[in-house]
Protein backbone atom coordinates (compact mmCIF):
# COMPACT_ATOMS: atom_id res chain seq x y z
CA UNK A 1 0.00 0.00 0.00
CA UNK A 2 1.19 3.72 -0.38
CA UNK A 3 2.63 5.57 2.78
CA UNK A 4 1.78 8.71 0.94
CA UNK A 5 0.07 10.24 -1.97
CA UNK A 6 2.32 10.15 -5.30
CA UNK A 7 1.99 13.70 -6.84
CA UNK A 8 2.65 13.24 -10.75
CA UNK A 9 3.13 16.75 -12.66
CA UNK A 10 2.68 16.90 -16.38
CA UNK A 11 6.63 17.59 -17.58
CA UNK A 12 6.65 13.96 -16.42
CA UNK A 13 3.51 12.03 -16.26
CA UNK A 14 3.88 10.71 -19.66
CA UNK A 15 7.08 11.17 -20.19
CA UNK A 16 8.93 7.46 -19.20
CA UNK A 17 11.90 7.87 -21.34
CA UNK A 18 13.79 10.34 -19.03
CA UNK A 19 12.84 8.05 -16.34
CA UNK A 20 14.63 5.31 -17.72
CA UNK A 21 17.49 7.37 -18.38
CA UNK A 22 18.04 8.28 -14.92
CA UNK A 23 17.93 5.26 -13.82
CA UNK A 24 20.48 4.18 -16.48
CA UNK A 25 22.33 6.80 -15.08
CA UNK A 26 22.21 5.62 -11.53
CA UNK A 27 23.11 2.44 -12.50
CA UNK A 28 26.05 2.94 -14.44
CA UNK A 29 27.65 5.34 -11.15
CA UNK A 30 27.11 2.53 -8.90
CA UNK A 31 28.76 0.35 -11.06
CA UNK A 32 31.77 2.77 -11.49
CA UNK A 33 31.82 2.89 -8.03
CA UNK A 34 31.45 -0.19 -7.09
CA UNK A 35 34.24 -1.68 -9.71
CA UNK A 36 36.88 1.39 -8.25
CA UNK A 37 36.30 -0.34 -4.80
CA UNK A 38 36.71 -2.89 -5.75
CA UNK A 39 39.98 -2.69 -7.52
CA UNK A 40 41.53 -0.76 -4.92
CA UNK A 41 40.24 -2.34 -1.74
CA UNK A 42 39.17 -5.71 -2.81
CA UNK A 43 36.56 -7.75 -4.91
CA UNK A 44 34.24 -8.58 -1.37
CA UNK A 45 33.38 -4.75 -0.53
CA UNK A 46 32.95 -3.77 -3.97
CA UNK A 47 30.00 -5.99 -3.81
CA UNK A 48 28.99 -4.81 -0.87
CA UNK A 49 28.71 -1.28 -1.89
CA UNK A 50 27.23 -2.34 -5.01
CA UNK A 51 24.41 -4.04 -3.15
CA UNK A 52 24.38 -1.41 -0.51
CA UNK A 53 23.90 1.66 -2.78
CA UNK A 54 21.38 -0.28 -4.95
CA UNK A 55 18.58 -1.42 -1.77
CA UNK A 56 18.80 2.30 -0.99
CA UNK A 57 16.94 2.76 -4.57
CA UNK A 58 14.79 -0.54 -4.40
CA UNK A 59 14.15 -0.12 -0.88
CA UNK A 60 10.75 2.29 -1.32
CA UNK A 61 9.30 -0.08 -4.05
CA UNK A 62 10.53 -3.46 -1.40
CA UNK A 63 8.51 -1.59 1.20
CA UNK A 64 5.02 -1.05 -0.57
CA UNK A 65 5.37 -4.60 -1.76
CA UNK A 66 6.08 -5.69 1.54
CA UNK A 67 2.97 -3.65 3.33
CA UNK A 68 1.04 -4.05 0.29
CA UNK A 69 0.58 -7.85 1.25
CA UNK A 70 -0.16 -7.54 4.75
CA UNK A 71 3.65 -7.96 6.02
CA UNK A 72 3.83 -11.85 5.85
CA UNK A 73 6.46 -13.09 7.71
CA UNK A 74 9.60 -14.64 5.55
CA UNK A 75 8.81 -18.03 4.99
CA UNK A 76 5.17 -16.79 3.77
CA UNK A 77 6.33 -14.78 1.48
CA UNK A 78 5.55 -16.44 -1.79
CA UNK A 79 2.25 -18.13 -0.65
CA UNK A 80 -0.42 -17.82 -3.35
CA UNK A 81 -2.57 -16.11 -1.21
CA UNK A 82 0.17 -13.00 -0.49
CA UNK A 83 1.23 -13.38 -4.65
CA UNK A 84 -2.63 -12.53 -5.77
CA UNK A 85 -2.80 -9.96 -3.07
CA UNK A 86 0.40 -7.79 -4.94
CA UNK A 87 -1.17 -8.81 -8.18
CA UNK A 88 -4.60 -7.13 -6.62
CA UNK A 89 -2.52 -4.28 -5.20
CA UNK A 90 -0.61 -3.84 -8.33
CA UNK A 91 -3.64 -3.77 -10.83
CA UNK A 92 -5.51 -1.10 -8.98
CA UNK A 93 -2.51 1.14 -8.91
CA UNK A 94 -1.78 1.05 -12.79
CA UNK A 95 -5.42 1.36 -12.85
CA UNK A 96 -5.56 4.64 -11.22
CA UNK A 97 -2.27 5.80 -12.90
CA UNK A 98 -4.26 5.10 -16.22
CA UNK A 99 -7.35 7.34 -15.29
CA UNK A 100 -5.25 9.78 -13.95
CA UNK A 101 -3.86 10.46 -17.57
CA UNK A 102 -7.39 10.50 -18.95
CA UNK A 103 -8.88 12.76 -16.47
CA UNK A 104 -5.29 15.12 -16.45
CA UNK A 105 -6.37 19.09 -15.16
CA UNK A 106 -3.91 21.91 -14.84
CA UNK A 107 -3.31 20.99 -11.63
CA UNK A 108 -1.31 17.97 -10.34
CA UNK A 109 -2.83 14.89 -9.24
CA UNK A 110 -2.96 13.14 -6.03
CA UNK A 111 -3.48 9.02 -6.43
CA UNK A 112 -5.73 7.58 -3.83
CA UNK A 113 -3.87 5.06 -1.57
CA UNK A 114 -4.67 1.28 -2.06
CA UNK A 115 -5.50 -1.13 0.40
CA UNK A 116 -5.00 -5.18 0.13
CA UNK A 117 -6.27 -7.11 2.58
CA UNK A 118 -6.28 -11.27 2.15
CA UNK A 119 -9.39 -12.95 4.09
CA UNK A 120 -8.34 -16.05 2.76
CA UNK A 121 -10.05 -19.34 1.34
CA UNK A 122 -9.06 -16.85 -2.40
CA UNK A 123 -11.20 -13.84 -0.89
CA UNK A 124 -9.72 -10.36 -1.15
CA UNK A 125 -10.58 -6.43 -0.12
CA UNK A 126 -9.57 -4.02 -2.09
CA UNK A 127 -9.89 -0.48 -0.23
CA UNK A 128 -9.38 2.83 -2.67
CA UNK A 129 -8.87 6.02 -1.00
CA UNK A 130 -12.45 8.21 -1.55
CA UNK A 131 -11.11 11.42 -3.26
CA UNK A 132 -12.54 12.81 -6.86
CA UNK A 133 -10.06 10.28 -8.40
CA UNK A 134 -11.40 7.46 -6.86
CA UNK A 135 -15.13 8.25 -7.55
CA UNK A 136 -14.21 8.17 -11.50
CA UNK A 137 -12.40 4.47 -10.86
CA UNK A 138 -16.14 3.32 -9.81
CA UNK A 139 -18.24 4.36 -12.52
CA UNK A 140 -19.12 1.57 -15.17
CA UNK A 141 -16.62 1.79 -18.00
CA UNK A 142 -13.88 1.93 -15.10
CA UNK A 143 -15.05 -0.90 -13.73
CA UNK A 144 -15.30 -2.99 -16.58
CA UNK A 145 -11.65 -2.22 -17.58
CA UNK A 146 -10.84 -3.32 -14.03
CA UNK A 147 -11.94 -6.48 -14.74
CA UNK A 148 -10.44 -7.38 -17.75
CA UNK A 149 -7.07 -6.34 -16.64
CA UNK A 150 -7.13 -8.32 -13.41
CA UNK A 151 -4.94 -11.48 -13.52
CA UNK A 152 -6.26 -14.65 -14.52
CA UNK A 153 -8.51 -15.85 -12.01
CA UNK A 154 -9.15 -12.77 -10.26
CA UNK A 155 -12.69 -10.85 -10.53
CA UNK A 156 -14.41 -8.55 -8.78
CA UNK A 157 -17.92 -9.40 -7.01
CA UNK A 158 -19.26 -6.05 -5.42
CA UNK A 159 -17.84 -2.67 -5.19
CA UNK A 160 -19.46 -0.70 -2.07
CA UNK A 161 -18.49 2.77 -0.43
CA UNK A 162 -17.40 2.57 3.18
CA UNK A 163 -20.19 3.76 6.04
CA UNK A 164 -17.12 6.26 6.70
CA UNK A 165 -17.34 7.52 3.25
CA UNK A 166 -13.01 7.07 3.03
CA UNK A 167 -13.11 4.44 1.05
CA UNK A 168 -14.39 2.21 -1.66
CA UNK A 169 -14.39 -1.36 -0.90
CA UNK A 170 -13.72 -3.80 -3.99
CA UNK A 171 -14.64 -7.54 -3.33
CA UNK A 172 -11.92 -9.66 -5.36
CA UNK A 173 -12.52 -13.79 -5.56
CA UNK A 174 -9.97 -15.79 -6.93
CA UNK A 175 -12.55 -18.39 -9.00
CA UNK A 176 -9.40 -21.04 -9.35
CA UNK A 177 -8.94 -21.07 -5.58
CA UNK A 178 -10.32 -25.33 -4.96
CA UNK A 179 -13.34 -24.17 -2.58
CA UNK A 180 -15.33 -26.82 -2.83
CA UNK A 181 -16.68 -29.48 -0.13
CA UNK A 182 -16.70 -33.11 -0.26
CA UNK A 183 -19.84 -34.72 1.12
CA UNK A 184 -19.38 -37.51 3.42
CA UNK A 185 -21.54 -38.66 6.00
CA UNK A 186 -19.73 -38.07 8.42
CA UNK A 187 -19.21 -34.39 8.09
CA UNK A 188 -23.32 -34.52 7.94
CA UNK A 189 -24.91 -32.45 10.81
CA UNK A 190 -21.69 -31.42 12.92
CA UNK A 191 -22.53 -27.24 12.47
CA UNK A 192 -25.88 -26.31 14.64
CA UNK A 193 -28.31 -24.11 12.71
CA UNK A 194 -25.75 -23.97 10.24
CA UNK A 195 -24.73 -26.00 6.79
CA UNK A 196 -21.53 -25.45 5.30
CA UNK A 197 -21.64 -24.89 1.28
CA UNK A 198 -17.97 -24.19 1.09
CA UNK A 199 -14.78 -24.87 2.64
CA UNK A 200 -15.26 -20.96 3.86
CA UNK A 201 -19.19 -20.24 3.69
CA UNK A 202 -21.76 -21.84 5.34
CA UNK A 203 -25.61 -20.98 5.58
CA UNK A 204 -27.13 -19.90 9.07
CA UNK A 205 -30.81 -21.16 8.51
CA UNK A 206 -31.75 -18.70 11.41
CA UNK A 207 -30.40 -16.35 11.18
CA UNK A 208 -30.47 -15.85 7.51
CA UNK A 209 -34.01 -17.81 6.90
CA UNK A 210 -35.21 -18.97 3.52
CA UNK A 211 -33.73 -19.86 0.41
CA UNK A 212 -34.52 -20.04 -3.71
CA UNK A 213 -32.37 -22.05 -5.66
CA UNK A 214 -32.76 -21.51 -9.60
CA UNK A 215 -30.96 -23.23 -13.02
CA UNK A 216 -31.58 -25.08 -15.79
CA UNK A 217 -32.47 -29.08 -16.16
CA UNK A 218 -28.93 -30.65 -15.47
CA UNK A 219 -27.39 -27.13 -13.61
CA UNK A 220 -27.24 -29.67 -10.57
CA UNK A 221 -29.41 -27.63 -8.59
CA UNK A 222 -31.39 -31.44 -7.47
CA UNK A 223 -28.22 -32.25 -6.46
CA UNK A 224 -27.20 -29.44 -4.31
CA UNK A 225 -30.97 -29.65 -2.92
CA UNK A 226 -30.64 -33.41 -1.61
CA UNK A 227 -27.23 -32.17 -0.06
CA UNK A 228 -29.11 -29.31 1.95
CA UNK A 229 -31.83 -31.99 2.72
CA UNK A 230 -29.34 -34.38 4.02
CA UNK A 231 -27.23 -31.78 5.88
CA UNK A 232 -30.84 -30.74 8.10
CA UNK A 233 -31.92 -34.32 8.16
CA UNK A 234 -28.66 -35.43 10.47
CA UNK A 235 -28.65 -31.76 12.19
CA UNK A 236 -32.14 -33.46 13.72
CA UNK A 237 -34.49 -30.81 11.36
CA UNK A 238 -38.01 -31.99 10.48
CA UNK A 239 -37.88 -31.86 6.56
CA UNK A 240 -41.18 -31.98 4.31
CA UNK A 241 -40.30 -32.41 0.53
CA UNK A 242 -42.90 -31.32 -2.12
CA UNK A 243 -41.41 -32.86 -5.34
CA UNK A 244 -44.25 -33.08 -8.22
CA UNK A 245 -41.87 -34.65 -10.61
CA UNK A 246 -41.39 -37.23 -8.27
CA UNK A 247 -37.72 -37.48 -9.24
CA UNK A 248 -34.14 -37.85 -7.66
CA UNK A 249 -35.14 -36.14 -4.19
CA UNK A 250 -38.76 -37.80 -4.13
CA UNK A 251 -37.03 -40.55 -3.73
CA UNK A 252 -34.58 -39.85 -1.36
CA UNK A 253 -36.90 -38.38 0.74
CA UNK A 254 -39.53 -41.34 0.15
CA UNK A 255 -42.07 -38.99 -0.57
CA UNK A 256 -45.18 -40.64 -1.96
CA UNK A 257 -48.11 -37.65 -1.86
CA UNK A 258 -50.00 -36.87 -4.52
CA UNK A 259 -50.26 -33.49 -5.84
CA UNK A 260 -53.21 -32.41 -3.11
CA UNK A 261 -51.92 -33.97 -0.55
CA UNK A 262 -48.72 -31.87 -0.87
CA UNK A 263 -51.06 -28.78 -1.22
CA UNK A 264 -52.52 -30.12 2.49
CA UNK A 265 -49.07 -30.39 4.02
CA UNK A 266 -48.06 -27.25 2.88
CA UNK A 267 -51.36 -25.59 4.07
CA UNK A 268 -50.55 -27.42 7.56
CA UNK A 269 -46.83 -25.81 7.78
CA UNK A 270 -48.01 -22.76 7.28
CA UNK A 271 -51.02 -22.88 9.76
CA UNK A 272 -48.84 -24.84 12.42
CA UNK A 273 -46.69 -21.53 12.47
CA UNK A 274 -48.62 -19.71 15.19
CA UNK A 275 -49.08 -22.81 17.49
CA UNK A 276 -44.88 -23.05 17.41
CA UNK A 277 -44.18 -19.72 18.71
CA UNK A 278 -46.78 -20.94 21.94
CA UNK A 279 -43.60 -23.08 22.59
CA UNK A 280 -40.01 -22.05 24.19
CA UNK A 281 -37.73 -20.69 21.77
CA UNK A 282 -35.11 -22.85 22.46
CA UNK A 283 -37.53 -26.19 22.65
CA UNK A 284 -39.13 -24.89 18.93
CA UNK A 285 -38.71 -27.39 16.24
CA UNK A 286 -36.89 -26.02 13.35
CA UNK A 287 -39.11 -27.24 10.61
CA UNK A 288 -37.33 -27.32 6.34
CA UNK A 289 -40.27 -26.97 3.50
CA UNK A 290 -38.50 -27.68 0.40
CA UNK A 291 -40.60 -27.40 -2.50
CA UNK A 292 -39.04 -29.01 -5.83
CA UNK A 293 -39.79 -27.56 -8.48
CA UNK A 294 -42.31 -24.58 -7.78
CA UNK A 295 -42.76 -23.96 -11.66
CA UNK A 296 -43.92 -27.90 -12.10
CA UNK A 297 -46.07 -27.30 -9.22
CA UNK A 298 -48.04 -24.49 -9.94
CA UNK A 299 -48.21 -26.36 -13.40
CA UNK A 300 -50.46 -29.11 -12.01
CA UNK A 301 -52.87 -26.65 -9.89
CA UNK A 302 -56.16 -25.38 -10.95
CA UNK A 303 -55.43 -21.73 -10.40
CA UNK A 304 -57.52 -21.58 -6.90
CA UNK A 305 -55.31 -24.06 -5.62
CA UNK A 306 -52.05 -21.99 -7.22
CA UNK A 307 -53.62 -19.07 -4.87
CA UNK A 308 -54.06 -21.12 -1.64
CA UNK A 309 -49.98 -22.11 -3.06
CA UNK A 310 -49.09 -18.41 -2.97
CA UNK A 311 -50.72 -17.74 -0.03
CA UNK A 312 -49.13 -20.49 2.17
CA UNK A 313 -45.57 -20.20 1.17
CA UNK A 314 -46.03 -15.97 0.97
CA UNK A 315 -46.90 -16.80 5.05
CA UNK A 316 -44.23 -18.35 5.62
CA UNK A 317 -41.44 -16.21 3.95
CA UNK A 318 -43.04 -13.63 5.86
CA UNK A 319 -43.23 -15.28 9.09
CA UNK A 320 -41.33 -18.14 9.68
CA UNK A 321 -38.04 -17.17 10.77
CA UNK A 322 -40.20 -16.52 14.54
CA UNK A 323 -41.32 -19.81 13.89
CA UNK A 324 -38.03 -21.53 12.79
CA UNK A 325 -40.05 -22.27 9.79
CA UNK A 326 -37.32 -22.12 6.74
CA UNK A 327 -38.49 -22.42 3.16
CA UNK A 328 -36.68 -23.41 0.34
CA UNK A 329 -37.61 -22.86 -3.05
CA UNK A 330 -36.43 -24.92 -5.91
CA UNK A 331 -37.30 -23.40 -9.64
CA UNK A 332 -36.12 -23.41 -13.33
CA UNK A 333 -37.17 -19.92 -13.90
CA UNK A 334 -36.70 -17.34 -11.43
CA UNK A 335 -39.12 -14.26 -12.14
CA UNK A 336 -42.01 -12.54 -10.54
CA UNK A 337 -44.29 -15.16 -12.26
CA UNK A 338 -42.76 -17.81 -10.19
CA UNK A 339 -41.73 -16.09 -7.37
CA UNK A 340 -43.90 -12.68 -6.15
CA UNK A 341 -40.92 -10.04 -5.58
CA UNK A 342 -42.71 -9.60 -2.33
CA UNK A 343 -41.35 -13.64 -1.26
CA UNK A 344 -38.10 -12.84 -3.15
CA UNK A 345 -36.99 -10.71 -0.78
CA UNK A 346 -37.25 -13.05 2.18
CA UNK A 347 -34.95 -15.32 0.34
CA UNK A 348 -31.55 -14.54 2.47
CA UNK A 349 -29.82 -17.25 0.48
CA UNK A 350 -29.86 -17.09 -3.49
CA UNK A 351 -28.17 -19.48 -5.93
CA UNK A 352 -27.88 -19.33 -9.13
CA UNK A 353 -26.12 -23.11 -10.71
CA UNK A 354 -25.62 -23.64 -14.51
CA UNK A 355 -26.15 -21.81 -17.56
CA UNK A 356 -28.92 -18.65 -17.28
CA UNK A 357 -31.23 -16.15 -18.74
CA UNK A 358 -30.54 -12.77 -18.54
CA UNK A 359 -33.83 -12.10 -16.74
CA UNK A 360 -33.13 -14.95 -14.14
CA UNK A 361 -30.02 -13.59 -13.17
CA UNK A 362 -31.14 -9.77 -12.96
CA UNK A 363 -34.37 -10.93 -10.96
CA UNK A 364 -32.10 -12.98 -8.40
CA UNK A 365 -28.68 -10.90 -8.38
CA UNK A 366 -30.06 -7.38 -9.40
CA UNK A 367 -26.65 -5.96 -7.79
CA UNK A 368 -24.11 -8.28 -9.25
CA UNK A 369 -21.96 -6.39 -11.36
CA UNK A 370 -19.37 -9.41 -12.13
CA UNK A 371 -18.41 -11.57 -14.91
CA UNK A 372 -21.14 -14.52 -14.39
CA UNK A 373 -19.75 -17.85 -15.66
CA UNK A 374 -21.16 -21.40 -15.27
CA UNK A 375 -21.13 -24.98 -15.66
CA UNK A 376 -22.96 -27.90 -14.14
CA UNK A 377 -22.97 -27.46 -10.12
CA UNK A 378 -21.19 -23.71 -10.88
CA UNK A 379 -22.96 -20.07 -10.55
CA UNK A 380 -23.53 -17.42 -8.15
CA UNK A 381 -24.32 -17.36 -4.28
CA UNK A 382 -25.55 -14.27 -2.07
CA UNK A 383 -26.48 -14.63 1.51
CA UNK A 384 -27.77 -12.02 3.26
CA UNK A 385 -27.12 -9.75 -0.43
CA UNK A 386 -23.16 -10.53 -1.01
CA UNK A 387 -22.76 -12.29 -4.19
CA UNK A 388 -20.11 -14.47 -4.82
CA UNK A 389 -19.07 -17.08 -7.27
CA UNK A 390 -19.88 -20.72 -6.41
CA UNK A 391 -18.84 -24.40 -6.95
CA UNK A 392 -21.59 -26.64 -5.20
CA UNK A 393 -20.61 -29.50 -2.59
CA UNK A 394 -19.69 -32.93 -4.52
CA UNK A 395 -19.57 -36.69 -3.25
CA UNK A 396 -16.61 -38.95 -3.61
CA UNK A 397 -17.01 -41.08 -6.34
CA UNK A 398 -18.05 -44.47 -5.62
CA UNK A 399 -20.91 -42.73 -3.18
CA UNK A 400 -24.24 -41.33 -3.57
CA UNK A 401 -26.63 -39.79 -1.66
CA UNK A 402 -28.60 -42.80 -0.28
CA UNK A 403 -25.85 -44.74 0.60
CA UNK A 404 -24.80 -41.36 2.31
CA UNK A 405 -28.56 -41.78 4.23
CA UNK A 406 -28.05 -44.56 4.94
CA UNK A 407 -24.62 -44.40 6.93
CA UNK A 408 -25.09 -41.11 8.64
CA UNK A 409 -26.63 -40.68 12.07
CA UNK A 410 -29.63 -38.68 12.83
CA UNK A 411 -29.17 -36.18 15.83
Amino acid sequence: MLNKRRRFVPNNFDDSRSHHLLVKSLFAGVSLISCFIAYNFGAVLGIFTFVGISMLFMYPKAKHLWRSIGQPRLNNFYHPEMINCYRCYHTFEKQLVDIATQSWLDNPIYLPMVFVRSQGNGHYEVMVENINLANNLTKLNSINTLKGSLPGGLTITNVSLTEDGNHYTFKVIDTNFDNQLIINSSMLGLSNNAIPLTKSEQWNYLNDPHAIISGMTGSGKSYFTSYLYLYALASGVHVTVVDPKKSDLSILAGNNNTIEDDLLSIERIADNMANKEKVPDKKRQVDFLIIDELAALKASLSKADVTRLDNAITRIGLTGRSSKTILILVTQQANAHNLPTQLREQMSMRVLLGPATKSSLEFLFPDFQGNYSAGIGKGLLSISLEDKPFQAPKILGGNSFQSIKENMQVK
